[in-house]
Formats: structure tokens, sequence, C-alpha cells
């Protein structure tokens, strides 16, 4: 199968980890857009978050899998994002879960991730009268530029044709 990807400046092609992986590396072409509402504390070169929507990781990668013809029938593929094994290492997590990218997006994939803050990310501050909680990022925790962040699945895209039956067949577990 052929996979069309767009010629970009600085762009890592896709890589497999090993020649029996399933999942090709997507790399982080830029450092990570962090998206959310924070405060600055100049004097303490400090930036806590009063929330953290999401961690943003542009790839610079734009791909298009081509159709395979093979005889009579025509195979068609699309492409799911799935978080590396070594996402266990970092506080984060892909923010959707699974990402799918239709077989007919050419847009640049990018990678949503959500920050899962620790105990020792939290900090507390007192602000007229009661205490505020702030979220700092542990930046050993998350992704940056040039790192491995997700991995790219492709996968067959399998016709479906539906039926309305009045019932379906019986099975062992009902």
């Amino acid at each position: 199968m052929k996979i069309f990807i767009k010629r970009v400046a600085g762009i890592e092609i896709p890589k497999q980890g090993t020649p029996d992986s399933v999942g090709f590396d997507l790399i982080a072409n830029q450092e990570p857009i962090i998206e959310g509402d924070f405060l600055e504390f100049p004097m303490e070169n400090l930036k806590l978050y009063k929330s953290i929507s999401y961690i943003q990781y542009h790839t610079g990668v734009f791909i298009n899998p081509q159709e395979e013809k093979k005889g009579k029938s025509i195979n068609q593929y699309f492409s799911i994002i799935t978080p590396r094994s070594s996402i266990s290492k970092k506080n984060l997590m892909l923010k959707n879960g699974i990402g799918t990218l239709d077989r007919d997006y050419t847009g640049e994939i990018i990678v949503r991730m959500q920050y899962v803050a620790q105990p020792e990310d939290l900090f507390q501050i007192p602000e007229g009268g009661w205490t505020r909680t702030y979220i700092r990022i542990n930046w050993d925790k998350i992704y940056i530029k040039g790192n491995s962040i997700a991995q790219l699945i492709i996968l067959p895209q399998i016709p479906v044709e539906w039926e309305l039956v009045d019932k379906l067949p019986e099975t062992k577990r009902g």
C-alpha cells in the first residue's frame, strides 16, 4: 500500500520502531502549545495554570492513504492515532482517547494531550481570605519538540451494509 505524504520543511516521516511494529512514530516538530488559563509570576519565573484545556503537538505530517485495486476489489484505508506505550512515564493521555483520521482528511496531524496533574504539581495560594489551587506543569513529564508523541496506525476500511430486521439471529450469549 502507498501513503502520500506532503513535502513540508523539517518533516520527519513517521517510522516504525522495529520492522514488526504496528504503529509509526509521530514526532513533535514544534514545542508544545499549552492551552489554558494561566497566571505568571515573573519574580519567581513561574507559570501557574488555573486550568489546562489541553497540550497540543504539531507534527508537520499531512498524509493521504491511497486505495489499492486488487482484481475487482478496492481496498481503502484510514488511520488512527494511539498513545505510545511510554506515555505511562508521562503525565499525559490522549485528549480524545484514540484519534480517527478519515481517509479524506488531508490536514496536518495534530495531537492533543490532557495533562494529568500530580499532587506535586499543585500549588495553593491564599487569595482574599480563601485559598486557590493552581497547576504547575512538570516539563520532565510531558513531550517536547523532537520527541515521539504518538503512534499512527493504518487500517483497512471495511464496507458496511446496514439491514433493518425485526429480530436478530439467536446466539449462545443472548
